[in-house]
């Protein structure tokens, strides 16, 4: 069943706390997380494998932060789109 016919037919939940995962994973604080996570997929890659093994349906990207704005923030401004 497609995420779009399971959006239809039941309801989803996500909220994975991804930001406190990636500092359990390392990231030490005032990084951008998109970028850290980008730079580290190893890290990325183990945090969704837990919770798909710990039975979670669907797994999200570290992309909260992810606009052109908030970006600038960290000198990341120049492309969003490919570091998202």
């Amino acid at each position: 069943m497609s995420v779009n016919e399971r959006l239809k037919s039941e309801k989803m939940v996500f909220d994975g706390a991804m930001g406190t995962q990636l500092n359990l994973g390392g990231m030490p604080p005032g990084v951008c997380p998109e970028e850290w996570a980008a730079s580290h997929p190893d890290v990325l890659k183990g945090i969704h494998d837990r919770y798909l093994t710990a039975g979670a349906q669907t797994v999200t990207t570290s992309t909260f932060g992810g606009s052109r704005m908030k970006l600038r923030q960290h000198g990341f401004n120049d492309n969003p789109l490919e570091l998202n």
